[in-house]
């Protein structure tokens, strides 16, 4: 009964992605000025699409910049006045994608997208620099990014071999920089204050940030993360230090939550905020396993600690790593005698040494300006330079 359930469903989804399709190849005027952008689906305004929306605007205050939501009603408050907000997937959403000049997209688009004369495609993928093997399944599924993709945007040599090995995409790179990097690098003391004021931190305090990648079994629902005693590193980094320290905590974008974290008023779940970005420039440490986020965080020059007692059992039953750990430069614990050792010892690794080990780990090439490269192509394409 079950498995009749499941093809039905499969059946009814392949009719409503051929009627979108249908709606995507009806005639329609394509406007040069109409960006539309996409985020991990339509579920938050953040990582490089909003990079180089932003960008955009700033550039090109006349660009009509429409973004694509799961729950476009929730987004308003949240989105800057110049954004209109569309619900994905929805008749409206179709048609904005068929009379828009460029698409950004920052995941990979379904089967019924199709691309007309005078339209540009810039894919901004997130999470070129981390350690899991990535798109395993989706060229097998016969995903049609490298065939309508005009860009990609990238700062490093693994980026490229994303983008050439995993993707199949032979076409033209923006090797500028990942564009959610411009508004870390950019961020100066006093948009780090803006940023930690409005999370409510405190002038005195510091802030852990825990944010570990998503394991299979925990997909659509809470994630166990018990073997972090979260409290207990609280209170060994601030006998440490001597400050305060507090804890944020941030889900994977497509788990629900953690569970396992203790009760304690220093501890706040974060996973609702809409972009970790912003988290990683309030926050002033971080706690990750095999999270790209703790490549963002090295740009920085904090202090990240990969957390990672399950390493062996990860590695053979969850996903494949590009990057051997133990020989890295990231600093790794694998028991909490060894996390604890290193939160002791925090204030006396050399940071700076570790992101120049991280940059050379990627081949990166990071610019810094990364957005703004992309918002000036979508610039030429809308006046009909880059033709």
């Amino acid at each position: 009964m079950a498995a009749a359930v499941q093809n039905f469903k499969k059946q009814m989804l392949r009719a409503v992605n051929w009627l979108r399709g249908c709606i995507m190849r009806l005639p329609g005027r394509v406007r040069p000025k109409r960006v539309v952008f996409e985020s991990f689906g339509g579920r938050g305004y953040s990582s490089s699409s909003r990079a180089v929306s932003e960008a955009l605007h700033a550039l090109r205050p006349d660009a009509e910049i429409v973004w694509l939501f799961t729950d476009p009603e929730s987004k308003k408050q949240v989105v800057p006045p110049y954004v209109e907000c569309v619900r994905i997937h929805s008749v409206r959403g179709i048609r904005m994608l068929r009379t828009a000049g460029t698409w950004v997209m920052g995941t990979m688009v379904p089967k019924y997208f199709s691309k007309h004369p005078g339209q540009m495609y810039i894919q901004v993928w997130h999470g070129l620099c981390g350690f899991k093997l990535v798109l395993e399944q989706s060229w097998k599924a016969g995903m049609i990014d490298p065939e309508i993709m005009d860009l990609g945007t990238t700062g490093s040599k693994t980026g490229e071999y994303i983008y050439r090995d995993r993707m199949h995409y032979s076409g033209e790179l923006l090797m500028a920089g990942e564009p959610k990097y411009q508004p870390m690098l950019r961020a100066d003391a006093q948009a780090r204050a803006r940023l930690r004021a409005s999370l409510g931190i405190a002038e005195n305090e510091r802030v852990l940030l825990f944010a570990p990648t998503m394991r299979e079994g925990a997909k659509t629902g809470t994630q166990n993360v018990s073997a972090l005693r979260l409290d207990h590193a609280l209170d060994v980094l601030t006998e440490a230090d001597g400050r305060p320290w507090r804890a944020f905590t941030r889900a994977h974008h497509v788990v629900k939550g953690l569970s396992g974290i203790a009760a304690d008023p220093r501890i706040e779940d974060h996973t609702a905020d809409e972009d970790i970005n912003d988290l990683l420039i309030a926050c002033d440490a971080l706690i990750t396993d095999y999270s790209s986020c703790a490549c963002d965080f090295s740009l920085l020059e904090k202090p990240v600690i990969l957390y990672i007692p399950d390493y062996e059992d990860y590695v053979s039953h969850e996903r494949g790593l590009y990057v051997d750990i133990d020989k890295s430069p990231y600093v790794t614990a694998k028991s909490e005698a060894e996390l604890d050792d290193v939160l002791r010892r925090l204030n006396g690794i050399d940071w700076h040494e570790k992101r120049l080990g991280v940059e050379a780990l990627y081949g990166m090439y990071e610019t810094g300006g990364g957005a703004d490269a992309a918002a000036e192509r979508i610039s030429a394409h809308m006046d009909g330079r880059d033709r």
